[in-house]
């Protein structure tokens, strides 16, 4: 038995109708009957069928993405209830291909091996679409490997409020070997060539003057590279993000900043503070350990909080993880680096701290 369509009320009815300019007596509440007549006069016989669409476009867009693209439209929701769902009737009516990009901006949310950098040049909504076509036309030709049958596409740019996403998609080929069909499983192809897609994205802020990135570790210097190149013509626009110390300061605080150190081995191994706010004045407090971040834990337990706002600074902090020493001085920007360090894990470190606060 085929499934019943889906029928909504008047209350989001009426909002389509709004959002699609129909006109009739406002001064009391339209019956459901007024509002169907009204959209027929437009030319929308099934308002049923069109929310069911918008409904399916907005699954699991947040709701700041949301009102931020509908601030852009000028459409503002003054109510709570089924708030999602009216903004995307308004920026569908609007444009229906801005509601398929805000599903694409949703579900190219970075995930894993993210990276953030710092841009020398404040760029502008107009500079990054000025040169879109020329950053497709870039990363077709440098991203793309001929040896494995590789095309790499940007499909479009997206902004939403103060931020730029970009979603690469770059397949290749692979060969697929499956037994053959038999009257048994006829469904079988035996071998073929399969084109799985791999994705990179990135993420510009207009207001922290930050790129995200999410790739490929090998590919991202790539496309940080094209990137560059392509928005303000050379290759070193883009920098490694450095927290400040008081990022760093804060980041301590953050259980997710704690997992990700556990999950990549990596611990704290030195730490020292200076300009400490206590009874006394001491100078500067230095910590060495096997695995600082349980002292501070263990001490926050107790209600003994030594790291934290208006309590001390950092001045440098000590990372290990294979037996190599990384230590980063906020007070000079220096860093130090012990044992047999590669440009891999080099890039681990960075890649890490480039969050922190990001």
């Amino acid at each position: 038995m085929p499934d019943k369509p889906k029928t909504f009320g008047r209350d989001l009815l009426s909002e389509l109708a709004i959002a699609k300019g129909v006109n009739y007596d406002r001064t009391r509440l339209p019956t459901k009957k007024q509002v169907l007549l009204g959209l027929h006069n437009i030319g929308i016989d099934n308002p049923n069928e069109v929310i069911v669409k918008i409904q399916e476009l907005k699954k699991r867009i947040k709701l700041w993405i949301l009102e931020a693209k509908a601030k852009e439209l000028g459409v503002f929701i003054n109510h709570e209830h089924n708030k999602q769902l009216k903004l995307a009737i308004h920026i569908y009516s609007k444009n229906p291909t801005t509601l398929q990009d805000l599903s694409i901006y949703q579900k190219s949310e970075p995930k894993t091996n993210t990276i953030f950098y710092s841009s020398q040049k404040q760029l502008t909504l107009d500079n990054w679409q000025k040169n879109e076509n020329d950053l497709k036309k870039a990363i077709r030709e440098r991203l793309s490997d001929e040896e494995r049958d590789s095309i790499a596409t940007l499909d479009k740019i997206i902004p939403v409020g103060d931020k730029i996403r970009g979603e690469i998609g770059i397949d290749y080929k692979k060969r697929m070997v499956e037994r053959k069909s038999s009257p048994q499983f006829p469904r079988r192809k035996g071998s073929y060539d399969s084109y799985p897609l791999k994705k990179m994205v990135f993420t510009y802020d207009l207001k922290s003057n930050t790129i995200q990135v999410s790739s490929h570790p090998e590919q991202t210097p790539k496309l940080i590279q094209i990137l560059s190149e392509v928005m303000v013509g050379n290759n070193q626009n883009f920098e490694i993000r450095k927290p400040s110390a008081e990022q760093a300061m804060k980041s301590f605080q953050d259980e997710k900043v704690q997992k990700q150190l556990q999950e990549n081995n990596i611990k704290i191994i030195e730490i020292i503070l200076k300009k400490i706010r206590m009874k006394g004045n001491p100078s500067y407090m230095h910590i060495k350990g096997e695995n600082i971040l349980e002292t501070i834990n263990q001490l926050k337990d107790a209600e003994v909080n030594i790291v934290g706002k208006n309590i001390a600074d950092i001045s440098e902090i000590t990372f290990e993880f294979d037996k190599k020493k990384y230590t980063q001085n906020y007070e000079t920007s220096k860093v130090v680096k012990t044992g047999d360090f590669n440009p891999e894990d080099e890039f681990k470190v960075k890649q890490i701290l480039s969050t922190w606060g990001a």
